[in-house]
Order: structure tokens, then C-alpha cells, then sequence
């Protein structure tokens, strides 16, 4: 299992106690056993994650060697987008200050359908914030919203911690939380001679001058409840021969008893601060103490009652659930809220030796969990994730199964696949009746093709009359039949392949690529009126988020790998699936992503020509290499971009790859130049004229209304031989009150006007779709050849003769 730590909080923190001791106990022994753990941290610097080299951070940090700068790879970045589907995201560190919050994180690795398991040490904030800082309480609610919501294991260290997040998520009606016990060790560095620290001199005597003394271990903070120790200690130490040591750094809220502790008269006689010791110093004050006191409020753990049994020192420790569950019977127990309990606890041990031996004799059967068996345990309870998945035989396949319902387009497509994707021996091809008929006259190759036409599949149902509904329910009906193999290329009539295709390209060490090309969340689809295609994305993210599913689109138009098995028992977990309107392709993937992640690689999508045109929609992630094309018949007219290539398979065909993968990029880096330039003027319009540079269409319940627009526009003068190099978005919002505009039927339409005699040069016209509420009308404009100015004209046209309205804007061109 390939583990993600983030460790943005401990690289960036000056000091090591507490939760980083843990991570750094944890976290050191998961690399020297060999477990695949990639390290990243937050770097300030470059804005971004940056991944950690493991072997420096185990120097640095073990053999405190080397600079912490040292530690980051400050050329290797990681994109949470390039964590693989099989792997776990662990979050063991205290990450709820970090910089990039885990809300953030999270919501982004579940769209990518990443396992995320988080260790919670304690929810204080939560139970006591009177202990916390307001800032903290704020951001750890944010934290542990996010662990409740998006983690798909969670991890503690007592039973007391599972029953107050238990109870937490409960009265927020999340009832199937995953939590799992891992109790931790306090065996710290043992056995590990090579980072034994010496032990300095004044430690010594510190120790020889003030025994026998109680021990106070923990950050000096309200929880830690230090204020109860000081009143014991003024009231009756003295006259017992007992001091007080206090080993902690300042935290928050602590001034006043720091100042209380440096100004008593006491110190340095038989009061101690103790602010900079190390672990061997750690070790050997318990060791040399008369017992440990814990007088704090709440623990999530209470690791320093661990410690202290380990080497066999007395425990006084505050009575409270995870304590007595962490102590294991062998502490003494006190009420926190009284110095007196505490005081008489100590006089008591003092006053009988012989009790005190028998504690002593009982505590050297003591036996806490090692951090080994810590680790051990933290990967059973990783395994557990996986046990939905059984290792994949091989994964192959020879079959294409392709749903067409145009003869001409299967014929190209069938002709591509036979010379272009030679492993293929087989066409399982749905169709109507016609088409097979059509098919079967004019194919001259030598594949063997079997039909499973629309009339056999449905037997005598009616086929859906949506678009998307219709081929999810053709498919879903064919691969129910036996002349489907467990892995099969699902393939659209419109694919085509660019270069020869090997079965490799769609399986990466036994695992199925996965091609993603979007956000469900974030698809807006055609501006104008919204599609099947786009109405199905809207659907396909509603059921999939309903299902705690990711939710990335695999609409990519290329062919894609399908597991029939997965495929099957999608259908059957998720009723009504076939009739509801959903994208295929993106209930498989993520279905199968979230269910046998180790299954699938997911990957970028490798389409050309998807979005056809660049200003189609800004794209979510940009192809590395183009295997595909999404054929669109006008790109190949006489003033189509591909006009002069060939659109089938001829002796030139694969050396035209080259050209059209040219002329796709040469759009984009045009469109990228508009876009810069577009930004430039509405960052100008923004700051000049505190608006932004906006259009609207505001109707009155009559129908009749004005048009909300910007001043001017400013675009760049292009050169004269470019064409089409500079675009300007303009989205159109239409306001009205109590959506009566839903009623109207209306058109929307532009021009560039030349200012002197206002010739139209460029115009179009768009209908507009009021039956989606977020419905936005959007018109590409691209800047003219020449040197005048003009002006852009604009105009809204309903079937109300009173919504008739124009708007003129100037266009300066610099």
C-alpha cells in the first residue's frame, strides 16, 4: 500500500513533543520497514507541496544532521490530482493550523476518489474550548468537520476518544463513522543507541538536589490544569522534603502561571522549570522521580502516563475516562479539581514506603504497546480498507464493443480500430436493424463482427428518447450477454485513433487507465442551450455526491477499458441507474474507483479536439499527449481548422497526426493570449471604475427592461495576418422577478459595428434557454484584422415586443 503523509505542521514547527514525537516514532519506522511513503509539506516559498526526501528527513530528524531546507525537493512538486486511485492519503500530523486546510484537501482528493485516513488525537477544542485558543477552536471545527465527513478510516487512541467523536458525528446525523482503536506507545527512542542524546551535567544536579520530587510532564497550557500542581505544592510539599519539577514548554494562555512558577521563591531550591531537555533527559528524569503528576483537565491519550510505567515510575494522575483506560489499573487517581486530593495522595505514598514498593513491584508487570506493534497495527487497519478487493487475474483484452447508430461513422470507426489497434479481434457492435444491414454490405475487412442490435436488446420495450438515457440503457442491456468478455473497449463511432494503439496503452501494471478529463461539480456544458450530454453530467454528480462518490468526469471521447464484472455489480447496487439519465462512463469509473481502487490508475485523458475549440470551456487538466481524436465532420470542410487533411485511414494518415495536433495548439495558445488580455482589461476595468465589466439583461414583469453593461471594452491590437488570435468572453445573466422570464422565448445577438458607418462586420444570433436556472448566454468575440475602431452591438429579442433592447459598447483597441 502506497502511503501520502502530509507533514506541513512538524517541518514548520521549532520544537518536538507531543503529537510530533508520534508522527516522528511513526512515521520513521513505516520508511525503515520498507512501507511506500511519499512525505510532502507546504513550502512558503513556491506556494505549493513539495515532496520530501525521506532518507534527510530520518537524518535530520533521528540524527539531527544536515538542515531541514535539505529535506524538501524543492524541484519536485505533488499535485494532489497525481496521488494514484489505489493509494491512502494518512494524515497522523497536526494539521489543523496548516496553511491549506484539510477541508480543502479532502474535498479535493474525494473528487479524485483517494482513500483518506486520519489519526485524531483528542477533539479538546471541541469538548472543552474554554482550553483552546479562539483562533484554534475555529480552525480544529473546520478540521474534524472534514474528518467526519471525507475520511474514510479514522483513527484513535482509546476507546474513551472513539465515544466522544462517536457521539459528535451522531448529533450531526452521521451515524456510520469508521474508527478504529490504536493505542500508542511510550517506548520513545528505545534501543536506538545511534540518537541517544547525553545527558548534561546540570540535569544531574537538578535532579540529585531536589529529590525525591514529583514530575510534571506536558505543555503548560488551561488543560494541562498546572494551577492545581502550584497549590499543592505551596500548601504541603515543604513539609514532606518533596519538590516539583515541571517539564514543558509555554503554551497558550500561560503567562500568568510561567510568571507564577519564575517568581516563586522556590525556584531553582525545590521548584524547577525545565523548558529544553531531550529525550534522554526525558528518560531520565522519570526515571529518577518519585512519581509522575497528571493533574490535567482531558487527555486524548496521556502519553506521559505511558512513559512513566514504562521504566516503572508511580503515576498520580487525574481521574479522569482516558487516563483510567490509558493507566490499565496501575495508576493512583486524584480529583482535578481539588489540591487537596492530589497533596494527600503524595503524603500517603511518602508516609507508607511500603505501599509505595508494592505500586512499584505491580508497575514492573506493566507492559504498553511498543511502537512497533503501533505501526504493525496502523497497517492492519489500512489493509482493512482493501478488503472489497481481491487481486485481478490478467488483465486483458481483443474485444471493442461499440454502440452506433450511423453506418458511415461505424464503418470509419471499424476501419480505424482494424488498422490502427491491431491487438483487437473482435467488434460486438449495437446498432438498429438498418444499421447492421448497412454495415454488414459495405464491411471488406477481416474482424469478426457480432451484432447485438437495438431490436434484439429491447424486445419489444421502448428505447428512452433522451439521448444520454438511451445509451446508457443499450449498454447496460448488452453487456448482460455472454458475447461480452470481462474486459471489453467501450467505443463511440466518433473515436478515432491518431497513431497505433497497443493494449498496453489501456492497462498500466494489471490496472485498468482510468482517462479523466473534468469536475462533474464544475461542468457547465454549451452556454447556449443545455445538451443531453450536459443535463446528464448535472445528474451523473448529483447521484454520485449522494453517494459519498467521486465525482470527476470520464466522458473523455476515447475509447476506455471496462471490467464487466465491476460494471455488473454497479447495476446492481445503484437501482434505476440505466433510466436516470447518467453518464455511463463516469458511474463506472468512479463507482469502481471508490469500490476496487486497486483496480484503476486514473489518468489524463489523451483526446484531440475535446473541447473542439479551445474557447469552448477553459479545460480542468491539460492532456500530455494526443493517442485520440473526438472527429468532428466540419473540422474537415473546405474552412474547417483540418480542411485539406484526410478524415479516414490513407497512406498519409499518420503523418498528418503531427499537423492536426499543430494547429489544435496554435488555437490554444491564441485563445491563451485572449484570455491574458481579457483578464488584463477586467483587472483594469475593476480597479478605474470599482465595477466589473458585466453584461445583464433586467426585465420587469411586463417584459420590458434596459441592458446593464460596461463602458467600454479594451482589446489589443492583433496583427494582420493573424486570425482569430484574440478573444473576449461575454457572459450574459438575465434577472427578472419571480422567474417570470422562464415564460418568455427570446434571442440574443451581437456585432462589431465600424464607428464611421456603422457596417456590421461580424454578427450571430443565440437562443436563449430560460428552462435552466443557471442558464448563462455566452458570445465569443474575436477582435478584427484592422486598424479602426468599432463598437460592439448587442441586442435582446423576446417574443414580448417590449423586450426589445440594444446596447452599443465601444471597442478600443491599444
Amino acid at each position: 500500500m502506497k502511503l501520502y503523509i502530509n507533514l506541513s505542521n512538524l517541518i514548520n514547527v521549532s520544537f518536538v513533543t507531543g503529537i510530533q514525537r508520534v508522527v516522528l516514532e511513526v512515521v520513521s519506522r513505516m520508511i525503515r520497514q520498507n512501507y511506500e511513503v511519499v512525505l510532502f509539506a507546504y513550502d512558503d516559498r513556491t506556494q505549493r507541496f513539495c515532496v520530501l526526501n525521506n532518507e534527510k528527513f530520518l537524518t535530520y530528524y533521528l540524527n539531527k544532521q544536515g538542515a531541514i531546507s535539505g529535506i524538501i525537493k524543492a524541484n519536485e512538486a505533488l499535485d494532489l490530482a497525481d496521488i494514484e486511485s489505489w493509494a491512502v492519503y494518512f494524515d497522523c500530523d497536526a494539521v489543523w493550523n496548516n496553511v491549506v486546510s484539510n477541508t480543502e484537501i479532502y474535498s479535493r482528493l474525494k473528487k479524485y476518489g483517494i482513500r483518506i485516513v486520519t489519526y485524531v488525537y483528542d477533539i479538546v477544542p471541541v469538548l472543552y474550548p474554554q482550553f483552546s485558543y479562539s483562533g484554534t477552536v475555529f480552525n480544529f471545527l473546520r478540521y474534524i468537520s472534514a474528518v467526519l465527513m471525507y475520511s474514510d478510516l479514522i483513527m484513535v487512541s482509546t476507546e474513551a476518544s472513539k465515544d466522544d467523536i462517536l457521539n459528535i458525528g451522531k448529533r450531526l446525523g452521521l451515524e456510520n463513522l469508521n474508527i478504529e482503536i490504536v493505542p500508542l506507545a511510550g517506548d520513545f527512542r528505545k534501543n536506538e543507541s545511534k540518537t541517544i542524546e547525553s545527558v548534561r551535567p546540570e540535569t544531574i544536579r537538578t535532579v540529585k538536589n531536589s529529590s525525591p520530587y514529583i514530575l510534571c510532564v506536558g505543555t503548560i497550557e488551561p488543560r494541562k490544569n498546572y494551577r492545581l500542581i502550584l497549590e499543592a505544592f505551596d500548601k504541603g510539599f515543604a513539609e514532606i522534603g518533596m519538590s516539583l519539577i515541571i517539564l514543558g514548554r509555554t503554551g497558550w494562555e500561560s503567562d500568568d502561571i510561567v510568571e507564577r512558577i519564575q517568581k516563586h521563591p522556590k525556584l531553582g531550591k525545590t521548584l524547577f522549570l525545565i523548558q529544553d531537555s531531550n529525550d534522554s533527559e526525558l528518560t531520565y528524569y522519570y526515571k529518577n522521580a518519585f512519581a509522575l503528576g497528571l493533574p490535567s483537565f482531558y487527555e486524548g491519550f496521556g502519553l506521559p502516563v505511558i512513559e512513566a510505567l514504562n521504566i516503572g515510575t508511580p503515576v498520580i494522575s487525574s481521574d479522569v475516562d482516558v487516563l483510567r483506560e490509558v493507566g490499565q489499573g496501575y495508576a493512583v487517581y486524584f480529583e482535578n479539581n481539588n489540591p487537596d486530593s492530589f497533596l494527600t495522595k503524595v503524603k500517603y505514598l511518602i508516609a507508607n514506603p511500603e505501599e509505595y514498593s508494592k505500586i512499584k513491584t505491580r508497575i514492573s508487570s506493566f507492559k504498553s504497546t511498543s511502537w512497533d506493534e503501533v505501526v504493525d497495527n496502523i497497517n492492519k487497519k489500512l489493509s482493512s480498507l482493501d478488503k472489497n478487493f481481491s487481486p485481478s487475474p490478467k488483465i486483458s483484452t481483443d474485444q471493442v464493443f461499440l454502440l452506433t447508430n450511423r453506418e458511415e461513422n461505424a464503418l470509419n470507426a471499424i476501419e480505424f480500430i482494424e488498422t490502427l489497434m491491431v491487438f483487437i479481434n473482435k467488434i460486438v457492435i449495437t446498432c438498429p436493424q438498418h444499421t447492421k444491414s448497412k454495415i454488414l454490405e459495405n464491411y471488406q475487412g477481416q474482424l469478426k463482427l457480432v451484432f447485438l442490435t437495438d431490436e434484439f436488446l429491447l424486445g419489444g420495450r421502448q428505447l428512452p428518447k433522451d439521448h444520454q438515457t438511451r445509451n446508457f440503457y443499450l449498454r447496460a442491456l448488452a453487456v448482460e450477454h455472454l458475447e461480452i468478455q470481462e474486459y471489453f473497449i467501450m467505443y463511440d463511432d466518433d473515436y478515432r485513433p491518431l497513431i497505433p494503439v497497443r493494449e498496453a496503452f489501456f492497462i498500466t501494471e494489471n490496472r485498468i487507465n482510468a482517462h479523466y478529463y473534468y469536475d462533474l461539480e464544475l461542468w457547465k456544458g454549451d452556454p447556449y442551450q443545455k445538451t443531453s450530454f450536459d443535463k446528464g453530467a448535472k445528474k451523473t454528480f448529483s447521484l454520485l455526491n449522494s453517494l459519498s462518490y467521486p465525482t470527476l468526469s470520464y466522458a473523455s471521447h476515447m475509447p476506455q477499458l471496462i471490467c464487466k464484472s465491476i460494471w455488473q455489480k454497479m447495476i446492481e447496487a445503484i437501482p434505476d441507474i440505466t433510466d436516470c439519465g447518467c453518464d455511463e462512463w463516469s458511474m463506472f469509473f468512479n463507482y469502481g474507483i471508490k469500490n476496487y481502487p486497486h483496480m484503476f490508475n486514473r489518468v489524463k485523458y489523451k483526446t484531440l479536439s475535446w473541447p473542439g475549440k479551445p474557447s469552448d470551456w477553459e479545460n480542468y487538466v491539460e492532456p500530455d499527449e494526443y493517442v485520440f481524436e473526438n472527429f468532428y465532420n466540419g473540422f474537415y470542410k473546405r474552412d474547417g481548422i483540418f480542411s485539406g487533411l484526410s478524415e479516414k485511414i490513407t497512406e498519409s494518415y499518420l503523418e498528418e497526426t503531427p499537423k492536426k495536433i499543430g494547429i489544435q495548439s496554435q488555437l490554444k495558445l491564441e485563445y491563451d493570449k485572449a484570455k491574458e488580455v481579457r483578464n488584463t482589461y477586467e483587472k483594469f476595468y475593476q480597479e478605474t471604475d470599482k465595477e466589473f465589466p458585466g453584461f445583464a439583461v433586467k426585465l420587469d414583469r411586463n417584459g420590458t427592461g434596459t441592458f446593464i453593461h460596461p463602458k467600454y471594452i479594451i482589446l489589443k491590437q492583433t496583427d494582420k495576418n493573424a486570425q482569430n488570435s484574440l478573444a473576449l468572453k461575454i457572459s450574459v445573466s438575465f434577472i427578472a422577478e419571480n422567474n417570470f422570464v422562464k415564460s418568455l422565448s427570446a434571442s440574443l445577438f451581437c456585432g462589431l459595428v465600424d464607428n464611421s458607418d456603422s457596417r456590421i462586420f461580424w454578427q450571430d444570433t443565440y437562443s436563449v434557454d430560460f428552462s435552466d436556472p443557471d442558464n448563462i448566454a455566452q458570445l465569443i468575440v474575436f477582435s478584427p484584422n484592422y486598424n479602426l475602431n468599432c463598437s460592439l452591438r448587442l441586442g435582446f429579442k423576446s417574443v414580448n415586443p417590449k423586450a426589445k433592447l440594444f446596447c452599443t459598447v465601444p471597442l478600443y483597441l491599444v
